[in-house]
């Protein structure tokens, strides 16, 4: 019998050919089925609101778009090749949530098409005398993990997780373009690889770690550089100036990322240092761990209380990558790509380990997106070992896992379908979730159920007092259920937590005029005013208190900074229309009557209008005729 490697070198193209497109469209269909469900949903209140639903910058494919796309800063991040896909979605189909849904998915599958061929070309190298057969079947054990692990669910379904992907497709790219560079040099420099890079830095910011990865493949498996610390060596100079263009990527992306994030990394005091030394081996531990036991996923884990590096999380992590490290330093000869990958591992979650902080999830599902491939890859080696030994019980082993997979993906992906569910899940996995209790109050509060919200908010506070925007918002919704002395005492709280917040000065202001309080709100209105010199409310708060105690004079100044400031302000039209009827300035009354009903008909207000048109009336009524 013909053995894989007797077969004519023709017919084993031709069989292989066969093979790999099977496999890609099993590939395919797998992923695509894994994800369905999320082709139907919309946006959540996670980031998605400031991201797509009030920001209409990036709606449009104009040179004054693209300007926007490459210079902003928006929430943080430098990534226009992200924006740049939004643009193309609301293009085609406009803020319609299911076509970024499906792009999204779409996007999704090429990645994991091309994790498959990046396998492919390191398993063919790693494994130089194992049967190709063995070799396809490891690659695509290794994509098909990738693509439907529930892990991949929050890059894949959440649409503000979108650079995830993006980056992911283009550092496969680069580094299929670094082998074939290897494989077949055409220049000094990778150029096509480069130019890949650049675009994965465009698309997420943590992309700059790729020359590091590029150093560890060149150590392994290509063995370029010897690991023998022989860095210097002449025959690894050449090797080293291929990378100085990539460095000075990696430098200056680098610093634009770090200027990008500004005020949005954590000082420390707000994460100390011993918390962000915590952080890291429990981040470095998470991902494995979760890879393996893929069970209480959540898109937000929040910091538990007391966290540090005495905490038993921290210490159970610590043990078990020392652990981890000593056992790969014992293997390094006998399975020197277990240690590359476990660098490489730590090489591309460095950057959202903890040291650098932002924001305050603990880990996130989404950073194992990129994180994780290096554990997709042993796994694919992992499988070929086997094959070869016991091809059948592994296979079936495998197709097992997998369809486990599928089912534990598939209803972590119902998670994602709106805010109630995604935050109730949050709260199932962890009560303790200050922040899942206190957006899932906005979501009660936008469905008009205002006690469950005050309930979650309550909640919020119990288990964190100083919960950022959770005063404030049970301060609003005691003022909409007319429970003013409650709404003082939550405004006045949240101004002590946050002493420039402007626009809870104003609605303290607002809550002490409906009591009656007169000079307590006019005291708030000017704390406003002196925190926001252009906040317009609180110019219409003040002008509506000298209106009620007869200080006609000083309100007019103020109801035309509010117009100077916003012209089409209908409230300030209204008041300053009256002001002028009694004044005895009857042309400008009747001038400001007309702005003010054309604003009401504007805003489709017909109430508004008519009551404005009798005021007009009334007003022509009372003038002499001629």
């Amino acid at each position: 019998m013909n053995s894989l490697h007797t077969v004519p070198h023709a017919a084993t193209d031709t069989r292989q050919g066969y093979d790999v497109m099977w496999i890609r469209a099993a590939l395919i269909a797998i992923t695509l089925f894994a994800f369905a469900p999320a082709r139907h949903y919309g946006f959540v209140n996670w980031d998605d609101p400031t991201n797509f639903i009030n920001n209409v910058s990036y709606r449009g494919l104009s040179w004054g778009h693209f300007r926007w796309f490459f210079t902003t800063y928006h929430l943080g991040h430098y990534q226009p090749l992200n924006w740049l896909s939004f643009a193309m979605d609301h293009a085609l189909s406009g803020l319609d949530p299911q076509r970024f849904h499906l792009t999204q998915i779409l996007l999704h599958v090429i990645a994991v098409l091309l994790v498959h061929q990046l396998g492919r070309r390191l398993l063919a190298i790693y494994f130089t005398y194992s049967p190709r057969r063995a070799i396809e079947l490891g690659a695509a054990m290794g994509a098909t993990l990738f693509a439907i692990h529930p892990l991949r669910v929050e890059s894949v379904v959440w649409l503000s997780a979108r650079t995830d992907i993006l980056a992911m497709i283009f550092l496969c790219l680069a580094t299929l373009a670094y082998l074939q560079h290897v494989a077949a040099p055409t220049g000094r420099i990778p150029w096509p690889a480069f130019l890949y890079y650049i675009a994965a830095v465009l698309s997420k910011e943590h992309a700059v770690v790729f020359p590091v990865l590029l150093v560890l493949i060149d150590v392994y498996p290509l063995r370029r550089i010897p690991a023998s610390f022989a860095f210097a060596s002449p025959p690894c100079r050449g090797i080293w100036l291929e990378k100085i263009p990539f460095l000075a990527v990696s430098i200056v992306g680098a610093a634009n990322a770090f200027f990008a994030a500004g005020s949005s990394v954590s000082s420390l005091e707000q994460s100390p240092l011993t918390d962000r030394l915590a952080q890291i081996p429990f981040s470095l531990a998470f991902y494995p761990y979760k890879t393996l036991v893929p069970m209480s996923l959540s898109h937000f884990y929040e910091f538990p209380g007391e966290f540090g590096l005495s905490h038993r999380w921290v210490l159970m992590s610590l043990i078990a990558c020392g652990g981890s490290a000593g056992l790969l330093l014992l293997l390094r000869r006998r399975v020197p790509g277990l240690l590359v990958a476990a660098l490489a591992y730590v090489v591309i979650l460095a950057p959202v380990s903890g040291l650098v902080q932002r924001g305050p999830q603990l880990v996130a599902d989404r950073y194992s997106y990129l994180a994780c491939l290096p554990i997709a890859l042993v796994i694919a080696a992992a499988f070929v070992r086997r094959f070869e030994v016991v091809p059948w019980p592994t296979s079936m082993s495998c197709l097992i896992v997998v369809t486990a997979l599928v089912v534990r993906t598939q209803s972590q992906v119902a998670v994602w379908k709106d805010s109630e569910t995604l935050w109730k899940h949050a709260i199932e996995i962890d009560n303790h979730n200050a922040t899942a209790h206190a957006l899932l109050a906005y979501v009660h509060t936008d469905a008009g159920r205002l006690d469950e919200a005050i309930q979650e908010n309550l909640t919020a506070l119990r288990i964190r007092p100083t919960q950022p925007g959770v005063q404030r918002n049970l301060a609003a919704l005691y003022a909409r259920e007319n429970k003013l002395d409650d709404a003082i005492d939550h405004y006045l709280a949240d101004i002590e937590q946050s002493p420039s917040r402007a626009d809870s000065h104003y609605f303290l202001g607002v809550c002490f005029e409906r009591v009656g309080d007169s000079d307590k709100a006019s005291r708030a209105y000017r704390a406003a005013l002196e925190l926001d010199a252009n906040l317009t409310l609180a110019h219409l708060g003040l002008a509506r208190l000298f209106l009620s105690a007869g200080y006609v004079k000083e309100a007019e100044p103020r109801l035309r900074r509010v117009l100077e400031l916003d012209p089409r302000n209908a409230a300030a039209l209204e008041l300053l229309a009256q002001l002028c009827a009694n004044t005895g300035r009857a042309s400008e009354a009747a001038q400001l009557y007309d702005r003010a009903i054309g604003e009401a008909e504007r805003l489709n207000q017909p109430q508004a209008a008519s009551f404005l048109h009798d005021a007009k009336n009334r007003l022509t009524a009372s003038q002499p005729s001629h």
